[in-house]
């Protein structure tokens, strides 16, 4: 589950830039990918989770996916942190 700081960042994000929340630009399992980096990896720090959930937009755009997938969270990941 998502930390409600990580949600209310994510969904007001996501409004800047379309009119929808998460669920409008994130999977299911891109959310849950997100919030267990969130707690283990990067140790609650936002500033590097969403660090990964950019360049995870950017690599979902690349492929021209409507929506960000738990594939472009692990890559972004493994880009972010070097894991």
């Amino acid at each position: 589950m998502v930390s409600g700081q990580l949600q209310r960042i994510l969904d007001r994000r996501i409004r800047m830039s379309v009119s929808g929340g998460t669920a409008d630009a994130l999977t299911g399992a891109a959310v849950d990918a997100l919030a267990e980096l969130n707690r283990t990896a990067t140790t609650r720090n936002l500033r590097a989770t969403l660090g990964i959930a950019h360049a995870a937009l950017v690599a979902a755009v690349d492929r021209g996916a409507e929506l960000i997938d738990v594939q472009d969270i692990q890559r972004a990941a493994v880009e972010q942190l070097g894991r």
